[in-house]
C-alpha cells in the first residue's frame, strides 16, 4: 500500500496569510465606506429628499395635511413629532441602519436609511 506524503511548504502558508489579510482589508474598507455615506431618505406624497446621517438637523415635512418633524442626531433618525392620529411613526423611535424604517400611513411618508454612495449596502451576515 502506498502512502501519499503531504507537505505544507512556505508558499502554501504565504498564500493563506495573504488571502486572509486581503479579506480583512476589504471587510474593513466596506464597513467604513458604507457608514460614511449613509443618508436618510424621505419619501412622501409630494416631497422627496435625502439628508446626510452625519449632519445633525431637524426637518419639517408636510404631507397630506399632516406635519412631521424629522430629527437627525448622532448618526440616527426619528420622527420627533407628528400631528397624525395614531402616532405610530413617533413610537417607532430611532433608526440607524437599513434594518428598520419609519412609516407614517396617514401622511403617506416613509423614512429609511440608504447608502448614499451609489454602492451596495451588504448585510455581511446574510450575504445580501
Amino acid at each position: 500500500m502506498l502512502k501519499a506524503k503531504t507537505k505544507i511548504g512556505f508558499a502554501d502558508i504565504a498564500i493563506c496569510i495573504l488571502s486572509l489579510a486581503a479579506a480583512v482589508i476589504l471587510l474593513i474598507f466596506a464597513l467604513s465606506s458604507s457608514s460614511l455615506t449613509a443618508n436618510v431618505s424621505v419619501t412622501s406624497e409630494n416631497f422627496e429628499s435625502s439628508y446626510s446621517l452625519n449632519d445633525d438637523r431637524t426637518v419639517q415635512i408636510s404631507s397630506c395635511g399632516y406635519t412631521l418633524t424629522l430629527e437627525i442626531k448622532d448618526g440616527a433618525a426619528r420622527i420627533a413629532k407628528c400631528d397624525c392620529p395614531d402616532k405610530v411613526c413617533v413610537s417607532t423611535g430611532w433608526i440607524k441602519d437599513r434594518s428598520r424604517i419609519i412609516v407614517c400611513a396617514p401622511a403617506k411618508t416613509v423614512i429609511r436609511i440608504e447608502n448614499g454612495g451609489g454602492g451596495t449596502d451588504v448585510d455581511f451576515v446574510a450575504g445580501r
